[in-house]
């Protein structure tokens, strides 16, 4: 993102923490109307993108906020064994 443009385009990361903000608005609506329900695998995924957007803004507590709330959501729900990822190694 700005990195490619060596920091000079900080309006290009702004414009991009705006987009997700609306996405994953729509995301935490949608939750908040069908509690319980698995809905958009994609969510963990926005908040990683917001997350490395206010990284290149210079929002450490807002990236790690978005960090934090997305590994939250990878992990396993209470009382549930954690899986390790694992190929078809034999």
């Amino acid at each position: 993102l700005n990195d490619i443009a060596r920091g000079r385009r900080p309006e290009k990361a702004a414009e991009a923490v705006g987009d997700l903000n609306v996405a994953i608005g729509i995301m935490e609506d949608d939750f908040r109307r069908n509690p319980g329900k698995a809905l958009y695998s994609e969510y963990p995924d926005a908040l990683v993108r917001r997350a490395l957007a206010k990284e290149e803004l210079k929002d450490w507590e807002g990236a790690v906020e978005d960090y934090t709330r997305a590994i939250l959501l990878w992990r396993p729900p209470p009382g549930t064994p954690d899986k390790p990822l694992r190929g078809n190694a034999r």
